[in-house]
């Protein structure tokens, strides 16, 4: 005997079937982005900031997630001096479509929403944050994806649902995915930041170029010709080997001209480095700064961690399935790891000098000789953002520390045993890094060390940093 349904079942089976294809039409649907008007130039690499929650029950809300997170990744990019970050503010804004969007949305056709959206931010970078759930763990995965090329790198770590993560915990994810991001895509930054200072140098001197006026005229305004020709953002990132750019004269480390003609004799990509001193307490006569500033009292800094960081094993490397092959950091080891006497020589590098145009450039550089110096595993370098605080109080700025005097000063406010510094730079068509060692107790050179390359292949140098590090440390 067959049952016979209800015309009311009917109509329910039609309303969810309705709702069900509406709701899939829904998912489907193309995420419409707006174009903000673009930011003044800067040769610095702008990346817009999103965080995203996977469904699941989360001890922070995703509404809070999605504010807080940008803001502390924000920081941690802005304190590198690398980076520039567009507000939470104009990120949303941007967005016409105001239902919370899923990794799925965002990851879809290679990603193609991000891109969208940092094209209509004009960002170089995008970097998705998310979070997920799988089998008692919380998987974070962060995306830095090139908004030009498509090309993305990935850091992916977990921590247990029961680890409690306070905003301390959150800040150091961070800072530890930022490194692991970095170590890989320091090449494809580097193209990028090359790129724009080429485009900083051609618009600084067109604005500041003195033309004569013609008589009851108003000033001329750049000309449209030259604005053509300056895109406010390259269709896609060439290798820095592509880019010709104008050559930009610096002044090298060594000031004196017998330096100069030796550095100009080195062969291209070579290092050269300076015996360690055998009279570390005679130093070149260096002239005192007009209104020297007293000398920083001493701060407890904390270490960076230098030991590797600790993978998941392979039996336990369980991640949910969009994340499924990816090497998974054990978040959870790194953040409770209890802190080690150590008793290997407190190093403090600074940002390597360089003119202005090529200010990010020299940063990059200066990020990947610290990552170097760090897996040689011979010193404990000082965080960064504490070698900046210090310089803060004196009023100092990383890049414009050229006079070794005070460098070692600051060197002695962090505890500092020894110190590295040097200079970025052009020698005609040559690209030269120059860098040293010093002692801040008796002020003397323990190594010296450079690197040189044909301007516009400046990602040579990155090539050679682990060996510019190794010669560097030489004899510790």
């Amino acid at each position: 005997m067959a049952l016979k349904r209800s015309p009311a079942f009917g109509n329910r089976v039609f309303y969810l079937t309705v709702c069900l294809m509406l709701g899939a039409l829904a998912g489907c649907a193309e995420v419409q982005v707006r174009t903000l008007p673009a930011p003044p130039p800067t040769s610095k690499l702008r990346v817009f900031v999103q965080a995203i929650s996977e469904p699941g029950r989360w001890r922070m809300p995703p509404e809070e997630f999605a504010k807080r997170v940008p803001k502390l990744v924000g920081e941690v990019l802005v304190e590198t001096g690398i980076y520039e970050v567009p507000s939470i503010e104009d990120s949303k804004s941007i967005l016409t479509d105001t239902r919370p969007l899923t990794r799925w949305d965002w990851a879809k056709k290679d990603w193609e929403l991000a891109r969208s959206v940092g094209r209509g931010l004009h960002a170089d970078y995008a970097i998705i944050v998310s979070r997920s759930r799988h089998k008692g763990y919380i998987f974070w995965e962060m995306t830095f994806l090139n908004v030009a090329t498509g090309k993305k790198y990935t850091s992916v770590s977990r921590t247990s649902f029961q680890h409690y993560l306070g905003p301390e915990d959150y800040a150091n994810i961070f800072k530890i995915k930022y490194r692991e991001i970095f170590r890989e895509a320091k090449n494809d930054m580097l193209a990028t930041a090359m790129q724009k200072s080429h485009v900083a140098h051609l618009i600084t001197p067109v604005k500041s170029a003195p033309g004569p006026a013609p008589v009851a005229e108003k000033p001329k305004s750049i000309p449209p010709e030259k604005v053509a020709s300056v895109p406010s953002r390259p269709s896609s990132a060439p290798s820095s080997s592509q880019i010709a750019r104008p050559p930009v004269q610096e002044k090298p480390l060594a000031a004196s001209p017998k330096e100069i003609k030796e550095a100009k004799a080195l062969p291209a990509h070579s290092v050269t480095e300076q015996p360690k001193s055998t009279d570390a307490g005679k130093v070149p006569s260096v002239p005192a700064p007009p209104t020297p500033a007293p000398p920083p009292k001493q701060i407890s800094t904390p270490v960076v961690k230098e030991e590797p960081l600790p993978k998941v094993s392979k039996e336990m490397e369980e991640a949910p399935e969009g994340l499924a092959g990816v090497p998974v950091l054990d978040m959870e080891k790194i953040l409770t790891a209890e802190t080690k006497p150590d008793s290997r020589k407190r190093l403090a590098v600074y940002d390597l000098e360089t003119a202005e145009p090529l200010k990010v450039v020299g940063l990059i550089l200066s990020e990947a000789l610290r990552e170097e110096l760090i897996r040689l595993g011979h010193f404990a370098l000082v965080n960064r953002e504490n070698l900046v605080q210090v310089l803060k109080e004196i009023e100092l700025q990383m890049t414009g520390l050229v006079d070794e005097k005070q460098a070692v000063k600051v060197g002695k406010g962090l505890a500092a045993n020894q110190i590295v510094m040097g200079r970025y730079g052009a020698l005609g068509k040559t690209a030269v890094l120059q860098a040293k060692r010093v002692d801040v107790e008796s002020q003397g050179t323990l190594a010296m060390a450079s690197l040189k390359c044909s301007q516009g292949q400046e990602d040579e140098l990155l090539g050679q940093m682990a060996e510019l590090a190794r010669r560097l440390a030489g004899g510790k």
